[in-house]
């Protein structure tokens, strides 16, 4: 059975994440250019109308206003879009072509037309891939690290809920739900609204719905059930020997605890 990532944390796209990106990849790029003159960049832009720091340094400001209207479109889309890791690796490749493309423009037009815009896209980039991957990759892996280890419950962070065909179909809080019941393709999700009961039913397997929502404690117990354990207030055990947790909400089935999850829930109590 084909195993298919996880989204990204939602998180990971908000704005003040995004302006890392746009301000810190242009100052990591014309720092970079000035010290190190890479790949011979220097013959490409000591061009006849400015010298070679201050073609870097418009270079740099073409690479921020790219970044500003893609980041800006990438967190206007962040609830559209499920943002896998392939989709967003597809973005960034993007984004590195469109700053290429405006360079080269740039440079071409700058040069006096000595150089071919064709020419100068390859060139164009090989400087911005190779010097941009790092910020790309470091900011990236900072991020998602620091999210990981402090997931979103009840700070504003909102889990998504995806269908079988990755339609975003539902956004809740974390500390809403309650639990998660499997019904053969279909999972219901319970949670509170208020002082109110609800349920939502969505067209997914349990074992995808897992791994989404282990960062938010919401854990599996049972075949056929999740529980947010910030919601038990304590587990029994029946005459028959089966386990059960209650919720501290009233009205709500005490969910069942299969002997495979009884030690991993014990211990998160």
């Amino acid at each position: 059975m084909e195993i298919k990532p996880s989204p990204l944390p939602v998180r990971l796209l908000k704005m003040p994440r995004q302006v890392l990106y746009f301000v810190g990849i242009p100052i990591f790029f014309f720092l970079f250019m000035i010290i190190y003159r890479p790949f011979g960049s220097e013959d490409l832009l000591c061009l006849r109308y400015g010298g070679f720091a201050f073609n870097v340094a418009i270079i740099t400001a073409i690479i921020f206003l790219v970044l500003v209207i893609t980041r800006l479109t990438m967190w206007s889309l962040r609830r559209v879009i499920e943002w896998r890791f392939y989709v967003y690796m597809l973005w960034c490749i993007g984004e590195i072509l469109l700053m290429a493309l405006f360079v080269s423009l740039y440079i071409t037009l700058i040069s006096g037309r000595f150089y071919h815009y064709m020419d100068v896209v390859p060139k164009a980039m090989l400087y911005l891939s190779g010097v941009t991957v790092f910020p790309y990759v470091i900011f990236f892996l900072l991020l998602k690290s620091s999210i990981l280890e402090h997931p979103a419950t009840g700070d504003g962070g909102l889990l998504h809920f995806y269908d079988d065909k990755h339609r975003l179909k539902f956004v809740v809080d974390p500390t809403q739900i309650l639990y998660i019941q499997a019904e053969e393709n279909y999972c219901l999700i319970c949670y509170t609204d208020g002082e109110k009961l609800k349920r939502f039913t969505l067209r997914i397997t349990m074992a995808r719905l897992e791994e989404r929502c282990a960062p938010y404690k919401i854990v599996r117990c049972h075949r056929s059930y999740c529980v947010n354990m910030s919601r038990v207030k304590g587990m029994r055990r029946e005459a028959d020997k089966t386990n059960l947790l209650e919720l501290n909400v009233d009205g709500v089935d005490a969910i069942p605890v299969s002997d495979r999850y009884s030690s991993k829930v014990s211990e998160m109590l």
